[in-house]
């Protein structure tokens, strides 16, 4: 990765691709209702877990996968899904998370110091948050 690229990353900025002009940019991905309520849905399911289209319908998303971002979720087969023991104590509400997880091309760069509990995940998709969130929100 060239340093013009990890400077924009770090900066959270999006920085374009002097060869073939694709943006790039951190995101920071926050858990929020339509993804506790996937994972309540795959919580009843059982220890089988859930299939991804039976989730999808379930939850009329597909954002199910990014569970997996802070370990309460895992893929276990082709296409299915099951509850980790960690996601299992964040819905009774026995541990925090981070509140965003900073990705860049499908790779997890850092967490967020700001911790949140199952109780803060009724606030619905911001927009705005996921555009605007500042960098200094990334943990060293």
């Amino acid at each position: 990765m060239s340093p013009d690229v990890q400077e924009a990353l770090t900066k959270g900025v999006f920085y374009t691709c002097p060869c073939c002009e694709q943006k790039v940019k951190r995101y920071p991905r926050r858990l929020h209702k339509t993804l506790w309520r996937a994972l309540q849905y795959i919580t009843r399911c059982g220890e089988a877990g859930a299939n991804a289209w039976d989730i999808m319908k379930a939850c009329n998303s597909t954002d199910y996968s990014k569970l997996a971002l802070w370990e309460l979720t895992e893929k276990v087969g082709l296409a299915q899904w099951k509850v980790t023991e960690k996601g299992k104590a964040f819905l009774r509400g026995e541990v925090t998370i981070p509140k965003f997880v900073f990705t860049y091309n499908n790779t997890i760069l850092g967490h967020s110091e700001e911790q949140m509990t199952v109780k803060d995940c009724h606030k619905l998709f911001d927009k705005e948050e996921l555009f605007y969130a500042q960098p200094s929100m990334l943990a060293a």
